[in-house]
């Protein structure tokens, strides 16, 4: 498992069913350095999920921007690989 101190800019949870497909999930919206480059300045944002929708509950009251440090690891997907965050300190 690794450990990022980064910047969560905000935090959306979501739960239902879509054409008979359920979903579940709280994801954080990170702040992310880009490679720089003659194309590319500056930062970037990626929404990392972060468990199910209970998940939200640990974020009541916070408020955001705020620097967190996430403990991450890679997951396979059905398609490739996917970052997800396992737990967080302030």
């Amino acid at each position: 498992m690794a450990k990022l101190r980064c910047r969560v800019l905000g935090v959306v949870a979501a739960k239902g069913d879509f054409e008979g497909t359920g979903y579940d999930y709280t994801k954080l919206n990170v702040e992310l350095p880009m490679v720089q480059s003659a194309n590319k300045i500056g930062s970037d944002a990626s929404a990392l999920v972060f468990g199910s929708s209970d998940n939200i509950k640990q974020f009541a009251g916070m408020k955001f921007p705020c620097e967190l440090e996430l403990d991450m690891e890679v997951a396979s997907t059905k398609n490739g690989t996917s970052t997800v965050i396992k737990g967080f300190a302030k």
